[in-house]
């Protein structure tokens, strides 16, 4: 009898320990799989983030190339003007010779 008393005790213990660890885990998973849900989430945002910010990147850099071209004929241009007033008031101006 004191046998059987004793697998008594010993299976309530172990199913007891059985169903606490089943809700421990349980609830570990629950945990696990709202985590994974928010990281889900934040990649996605990431995601989005990352190509507003390619294509920001890339519409800076077609108006910077745009504004350098328009510049650059600008500077051109003055550059053209300002050596001929050198030229003018040096007197080296260009003179046609007739042969």
């Amino acid at each position: 009898m004191e046998t059987v008393f004793k697998a008594d005790i010993f299976f309530f213990i172990t199913g007891t320990v059985v169903l606490v660890a089943g809700i421990l885990i349980a609830i570990i998973l629950w945990y696990l799989v709202r985590i994974f849900k928010d990281l889900k989430k934040i990649s996605t945002i990431v995601q989005e983030e990352t190509e507003n910010i390619a294509s920001d990147v890339r519409a800076t850099r077609t108006q910077l190339k745009t504004d350098l071209k328009e510049i650059h004929s600008q500077v051109k241009s003055e550059g053209k003007s300002i050596l001929s007033i050198i030229g003018f008031l040096t007197g080296k101006a260009k003179r046609k010779r007739k042969k």
